[in-house]
Formats: structure tokens, C-alpha cells, sequence
């Protein structure tokens, strides 16, 4: 008999492996992995033919495995280009290198290089000659999961956001494939398993793969509805996505997704800190690169003699000219996992232990080092206040500096840039930046939201400008590509807001701090932090980007975009009363959005599977007794009185069953009712009496009779005490047996079904070339 097995593992290792594409760009390397896996493959599957020893077909695959790898990897350096030599080795270790360093650096999805290629071909591959060894050499398939699972496990952790369902159905498909390979071969050793009816294939095996089905879509469909379960926050990184154990998080993602949500049912702290200065937000990471969707870091390799214990460089772009006092914020890390240092901008020198080194962007990252709890360090920063007249007069920014961070991705929508060009009119680029900031904040009738904007279109910074409502990154993201669009260089800092002030003067910062903003470059003072976000969020703006009479001037709302209908109170006032009318705005939307859904969705749940039993019993009896009024039968009424009786009396505990006749059931009864229950239960008995064994059938019509149930029903549950009566009430016997057989009718059209569609399938592979079925055979010459 051949065996499906090996092909199985091959299956199961491909749909698996389908879900690291949310970790490396492009289709070239899964093409890779299918050369490598199937090179695998067809060795062990030949070795096996000449020996049924595991060690054999384990052998040859290693060699296959090597032999694939040389010549995707390293063939220049290979005899004939695929037999590896010394050089080949060292070209291997190499590109593996490479790769590994790539990985270490760059946010996912990272770009396909010959080393992040080889990494992964050369990891599945050794995934699939395992799955292989266990399930096929040992007989072992459900073990041979574990491997499976290790590789889902690294898109799952590292992929930003986590995985959607439909990748843990890819690769849970892919396991049940393996699964049922085997048990198929195990039991048609015993040769073909017919049906009852002695032909075809029973149905053991579709229900199997329905209960396989059903399994699958349970582990989707319960943690959308189990509170705690599959957080959809904004927290997670390249290392693990949410909050991990203990009361520790991971770090706030660097990479800004515009269509995730900023929610999340906790508000541990993350650090505290004590500060010499003004309070200022702490940044953990600079994101200057914008595909349309995202922001996210440029990550590149850094030199490790830019250590920050060292001191930084001088922030880029400012001068003597701008105010900048030296302080010091000493921070303690408490719940914060992360490879960025959280710091205040522009730091100039961590006091810290261990590798930190920083980037161009004085980013301060660790090298393979990490933020603990308990953890404690220094970082001098300067707080560089310039004046706005500073900001006004700042001469153009440089040529380098505006190819870097002053264009828009060449994708974006027109109206983007037609919007920013309408708010921030004329002017130089400090008055647009403050007529941005301010059309944000107060003008352009924007809400804050922890829900991210409905996709009405491909873009979601379009969606957040016609829908104005979000959170800090729809504000920050919108605000810095509206300034690259008027060629303001701009990026968008992510980190926390400076916290809350404690008795001690310490500051104490939290999950729910997390925010984003956006910097804007002026030559001659560098990167500044403005707030779009409403204040109702962010508080007061800082100095510098309050606006100054100059910019001030009195502008009529009809003249501001009307995508959204306009604000009550027009004009760029940062009054309270703007802050009291902004944090008065709570929308229904808002309120929707802070409901646990999760929670109710549970609990929701879990009511329709107990109130299941009760809905089904009421659903069969009222459809009993509608099809017996219509039905012309006249025992069709007797009989639903009845079989109602007889399931009332069981919900009740009462003994009901067995082959008793109407009269031995009637007096069973008898002794639980009273005298008008009695009358009631002897008028049915008879009327039922009369319809199975009398030549004139019975009488009564479906109302009377339904009238006598009822009235024997209540005088049964009067005699029972409290909890029984509510038991049978509420979670009726009646209900659950109707279930049950619903489920079995259910599938077993199921497996006709199947079975039909097979014999069709068999008949299709059966005819002839022509399609008029099996080819005659030919007639002798």
C-alpha cells in the first residue's frame, strides 16, 4: 500500500512555513524553502525504498539538506556547484551571518536577503527532515507537531501585531493533514472500512475531519470572545507582541501600524523617573520611514564604539544661538522590557550598564541587551527652548536633510496633500506647522478615539482625515506627512508622555502613557516636538509651539476643509474652555469603544450555550403541536399530547420511560398531582387511548388537549420541590436530547452527503477519454 505519510509532512511543513512570510518580504525565499524541503523530501523517500531503517532515510536527508543549501547558497564556491567543499562551509557561516545580524536590526517584515533566505530554508528544512523522521520513520505524527509548532511560535512572537486567524488556520490544517494521513493508514492496513450499506467508504474518516474542523474553528473563534486573550494593543516588538508575565510588557512598538488599535485593559507602570528640568516626554525610538500604512525605523547596523556612556553627538541641526540647558533625568525601569532606552531628546550621555549604543537619530539601543525591571540609569539631555521667533526665521533646511525626511511616499493620496496645502496656507514653515497643529487640536472638529478608523479606502491616513477620530498615532502620522507634503522634513518620535507627578516630586509613567507625536526639522534648531493630539490627551502645548500673535490671525471656519462637519467653536484658541468642550465631546462611538466587548462577548456566549437546552425544547414543542393542528391525521394531536407529557415528566425527574402504555404511565402519574391535575392527566390518557387503539380514533381537538398538558404540567410541578422545578425550568432533559439529536441527524446528512459527492468524484475518474464512461476493451484482431 502506498503511503501518503511523507507527502503529508511535506504538506504540513509547507502551510506552516507560509506564515514567516509576515516576516520576510517577497516570494523569492518561499520558493527557496520549497526547493530545499522538497529536495528533503525525495531523498528521504528514496532511502527509505532501499532500507527501512529510520537512520538511513534520516542520513540522506541531511545530505539532501546540505547538498540544496550549497547550491542556492554558495554554489561559486562548490565542485560541479553543488558539492560543498572548505570554502563552501566558510561562504555558508558566512551569508548565515549576515543574515543573523540583519535579523537582529531590522523590524520585520525584514527585506529577503541571500542570509535572511538561507536562515529560513535552511530552518525548515531541518523542521521538515524531523517532521519526517518522527511521523513517518516513527510513526509518531501528532509528536512530529512540536516542530510544527516551533516554527508558527516565531511569526507569532515576532511578526508586528502578532498573526492573524487565518494563519493558525493555515498551519493547524497543515497538522491535521499529518494526523489524518496516519490514522487513514492505520486503519486501512485492516483493509477498506465500507459502510453499513457495503459500499463505499464509511463514514469514519468525514467525521474525523469534521471534529478536526470544528476543533480548529473553536481555537479561532474563543479568543476573540475570552476577555484576556489576543489583546489588540500597542505594545509588542520585534521580540514578542503584548503583555508578557509578572506585569511586564514588551516594548511599545517601534513600527506604528495605522489600522491597529492603541486599547488595552491595564495601566501597569513602566518606569519612574526624577528630573533636574521640565518633565519631558520620554522617546524610545525614531520613526522616519512611511510606506503609506506604517511607520517604522531605519534600522541598520551599528558600529559598537558608539556606545551612549560615551556621550552622543550634538543633536543634529542646533545652534549656540538657541537656548539649551543641561539636565538630568534618573529613570527606573519597573515593568519594561525593551531593546530602546527610553530617554528624553536630545539625550547627550547615558549612565547605564551594559552595551547601549545610538544611532543618527540618537536613538539609544541595546546590543543584545535589554531594559529589566529594577533596572536604574542616568540620562543627560539638553532642554533646548527656542523662541517661536527662532522657529520663524529659520533659514531652508538642508538639501540632505529634505531628501531624508522631507518627501511624501509617491503613493499618496492627492487629497492628503491638497488638505495640508488648504490648512496650512501661506506662510513659512513654522506658521504651517502651527496651523497644522492647530487644526488638529482645536479646528478641524478631530476627537480622540482608542479605535483606529473604519478602511473605507486604501489608505488609512485618508480614512483618519475623513473620519476625524483616532489616537496619537493617526494625529502624529497625519500632521508629519502633511509637512513632509509642503516640504517640512518631519518623522514621528513614539515613546511615553512625561507621566504622573507623585507626593515625593517623582514621576511615575504607565502602559496607557504610550503616545506618538511628530518632530519637525528647522535649520538652526533641529528636530522640534509639536502635539496634534487633542489636549483632552496631551495636556498643554509646549512653548515654543504655541502659536505667536503672528500666526494668530483670525481665520473664517468656512475657509478650513469640509470634510467633517465643522467645529463648534471655530478659531485657534488654546483656552480651557477649548479643553472643557473638547473633553466633553465623548461620541457614542467613543463609548462603544470602551466596552469590553470581549467580556460581553463571552458572556454572551456562554448564556446561548446554556440557554441552548431550554430555546430548543420550546422551539420542538411548539413546532410538535403546529404540525399536529395542521396534520389531517386525528392522531396526530393525541400523540404530541402525549410525547410533551412524557418529556415534561422527565425534565421533572419523574419515571417516564420504558414501554408503558398510556394507563400504566396515567397512574404512575396519578400520585403527583392533584384532583384537578388528576382529571387532567385522565381526559388526555383516554383521548390517546381511544386515537391508538379504538376504530373511531379520538376526539378532542389540538387546543383542548394542548389545554389538559398544560394543566397537568403545572399541577407536576407543583408537587416537585423548588430546585427540581426550576431545574427542569431552566435546563430542561427534554432540550438537551433534542440537541443531541439534531447533531447526530446533522451529521449524518453530513456523511451522505460526502458520500455522494465521493461516488460522483470516483464516477468522473472512472469514463472514458469521451466522458461516456469506462473505454470497452478492445476487440481481438
Amino acid at each position: 500500500m502506498r503511503s501518503h505519510l511523507p507527502l503529508a509532512a511535506v504538506v504540513a511543513t509547507l502551510l506552516t512555513a507560509a506564515t514567516l512570510s509576515t516576516l520576510v518580504e517577497g516570494v523569492r525565499w518561499f520558493v527557496e524553502v520549497v526547493v530545499t524541503v522538497g529536495a528533503v523530501a525525495v531523498a528521504t523517500a528514496a532511502a527509505r525504498r532501499l532500507s527501512r531503517h529510520p537512520g538511513v532515510a534520516l542520513a540522506a536527508g541531511l545530505v539532501a539538506w546540505l547538498l540544496v543549501l550549497t547550491w542556492l547558497y554558495a554554489r561559486a564556491e562548490a565542485w560541479w556547484g553543488v558539492l560543498p567543499t572548505v570554502a563552501t562551509t566558510g561562504e555558508l557561516i558566512a551569508v548565515a551571518a549576515a543574515g543573523a545580524d540583519l535579523v537582529a536590526t531590522v523590524a520585520a517584515p525584514a527585506p529577503a536577503e541571500a542570509g535572511i533566505r538561507l536562515l529560513v530554508s535552511a530552518g525548515v528544512g531541518a523542521v521538515v527532515l524531523v517532521v519526517d523522521t518522527v511521523a513517518v520513520g516513527l510513526r509518531q505524527p501528532a509528536v512530529a507537531g512540536l516542530p510544527l509548532l516551533a516554527v508558527y511560535l516565531v511569526p507569532a512572537a515576532l511578526a508586528p501585531g502578532g498573526l492573524d486567524w487565518y494563519w493558525f488556520v493555515l498551519a493547524g490544517a497543515g497538522y491535521l493533514v499529518l494526523v489524518a494521513a496516519d490514522a487513514g493508514e492505520r486503519v486501512g492496513r485492516w483493509g477498506r472500512v465500507l459502510d453499513g450499506d457495503g459500499g463505499g467508504p464509511a463514514p469514519l474518516a468525514a467525521t474525523g475531519r469534521r471534529v478536526g474542523a470544528l476543533a480548529l474553528a473553536g481555537a479561532v473563534v474563543v479568543p476573540t470572545v475570552v476577555p484576556g486573550l489576543g489583546e489588540a494593543l500597542h505594545l509588542g516588538s520585534g521580540t514578542g507582541d503584548g503583555p508578557g508575565q509578572g506585569g511586564r510588557i514588551s516594548v511599545v512598538n517601534p513600527i506604528l501600524d495605522l489600522r491597529e488599535n492603541l486599547t488595552t485593559p491595564r495601566d501597569d507602570t513602566v518606569l519612574t523617573y526624577t528630573t533636574t528640568g521640565t518633565p519631558q516626554p520620554l522617546r524610545l525610538v525614531t520613526n522616519d520611514l512611511y510606506d503609506g500604512e506604517q511607520w517604522r525605523p531605519r534600522l541598520e547596523p551599528l558600529p559598537r564604539s558608539d556606545t551612549a556612556a560615551g556621550g552622543l553627538p550634538a543633536p543634529p541641526g542646533l545652534s549656540d544661538e538657541v537656548t539649551a540647558q543641561g539636565q538630568r533625568f534618573r529613570i527606573t525601569v519597573q515593568g519594561l522590557e525593551s531593546v530602546w532606552l527610553p530617554v528624553p531628546y536630545p539625550t547627550t550621555r547615558v549612565d547605564v550598564m551594559g552595551p547601549w549604543l545610538y544611532d543618527d537619530t540618537l536613538n539609544v539601543l541595546g546590543d543584545g541587551v535589554s531594559t529589566s525591571p529594577g533596572m536604574s540609569y542616568d540620562a543627560f539631555y539638553l532642554e533646548v527652548t527656542p523662541t517661536p521667533e527662532q522657529l520663524l526665521d529659520a533659514p531652508p533646511p538642508p538639501a540632505d536633510v529634505v531628501a531624508r525626511w522631507g518627501t511624501p511616499p509617491a503613493d499618496l493620496p492627492a487629497s492628503v496633500a491638497a488638505t495640508a496645502a488648504e490648512v496650512a496656507g501661506d506662510g513659512t514653515p513654522y506658521e504651517q506647522a502651527v496651523r497644522l497643529q492647530q487644526w488638529f487640536r482645536n479646528e478641524g472638529g478631530f476627537r480622540y478615539s482608542l479605535t483606529a478608523p473604519a478602511a473605507d479606502s486604501a489608505s488609512a491616513l485618508a480614512d483618519f482625515l475623513a473620519q476625524r477620530a483616532g489616537y496619537c498615532v493617526h494625529f502624529a502620522s497625519s500632521m508629519a506627512v502633511m509637512a513632509r507634503t509642503l516640504g517640512i522634513p518631519s518623522r514621528v518620535a513614539v515613546g511615553f508622555l512625561p507621566g504622573q507627578r507623585q507626593p515625593d516630586g517623582s514621576y511615575t509613567v504607565s502602559v496607557r502613557d504610550a503616545h506618538a507625536w511628530p518632530e519637525l526639522y528647522f535649520a538652526g534648531v533641529g528636530w522640534v516636538r509639536f502635539e496634534p493630539t487633542p489636549s483632552t490627551r496631551t495636556g498643554s502645548l509646549p512653548s515654543w509651539a504655541a502659536p505667536p500673535p503672528s500666526v494668530v490671525a483670525d481665520r473664517d471656519p468656512t475657509d478650513l476643509p469640509t470634510s467633517a462637519p465643522p467645529p463648534e467653536q471655530g478659531g485657534a484658541s488654546t483656552s480651557a474652555a477649548d479643553d472643557a468642550a473638547a473633553a466633553a465631546g465623548t461620541s457614542l462611538a467613543e463609548v462603544l469603544a470602551a466596552v469590553p466587548w470581549r467580556a460581553v462577548s463571552g458572556v454572551l456566549l456562554a448564556l446561548a450555550l446554556a440557554g441552548a437546552p431550554l430555546v430548543t425544547s420550546r422551539v420542538v414543542r411548539r413546532s410538535r403541536w403546529r404540525s399536529a393542528a395542521r396534520s389531517p391525521d386525528p392522531g396526530a394531536g393525541p400523540e404530541a399530547a402525549w410525547t410533551t407529557l412524557r418529556e415534561s415528566a422527565a425534565d421533572l425527574g419523574l419515571d417516564a420511560d420504558g414501554p408503558l402504555t398510556p394507563r400504566q404511565l396515567g397512574r404512575r402519574l396519578g400520585g403527583h398531582l392533584d384532583d384537578a391535575g388528576r382529571q387532567a392527566l385522565d381526559a388526555v390518557v383516554a383521548v390517546v387511548e381511544r386515537a391508538r387503539y379504538a376504530r373511531d380514533g379520538g376526539t378532542a381537538g389540538v387546543a383542548t388537549l394542548r389545554r389538559d398538558v398544560r394543566a397537568v404540567e403545572r399541577a407536576l410541578h407543583a408537587g416537585v420541590g423548588r430546585g427540581v422545578r426550576w431545574r427542569a425550568r431552566l435546563l430542561p432533559g427534554s432540550g438537551v436530547a433534542h440537541l443531541r439529536s439534531g447533531l447526530v441527524r446533522a451529521g449524518t446528512a453530513a456523511d451522505a452527503a460526502e458520500r455522494r459527492l465521493a461516488g460522483r468524484l470516483r464516477a468522473l475518474r472512472t469514463r472514458g477519454p469521451r466522458g461516456d464512461g469506462p473505454s470497452a476493451p478492445r476487440a481481438a484482431a
